[in-house]
């Protein structure tokens, strides 16, 4: 988890909140209201962030980052 969550903080400002919003559960809806943002951003900025930490554990090729990849897709679909 901490592999996961530094990558979580190399993430541009809006993107990680966003990211951490949703692991804490929240809906789409739920963050675009606390972020006043619509619903399309959030899914957007869900993907990118997800799209930037794959690329990053990708990058580093070792077994942890692999494994964390596999989590992520599992875990997090979107």
């Amino acid at each position: 988890m901490d592999l996961l969550f530094a990558e979580i903080d190399r993430l541009p400002e809006r993107c990680r909140e966003i990211f951490l919003l949703s692991l804490d559960g929240l809906s789409n809806e739920e963050i675009a209201v606390r972020c006043q943002i619509s619903v399309e951003t959030v899914k957007t900025q869900k993907k990118r962030a997800k799209k930037i930490i794959k690329e990053h554990l990708i990058d580093k090729n070792d077994g942890n980052s692999a494994l964390l990849l596999l989590f992520l897709n599992i875990m997090y679909p979107f």
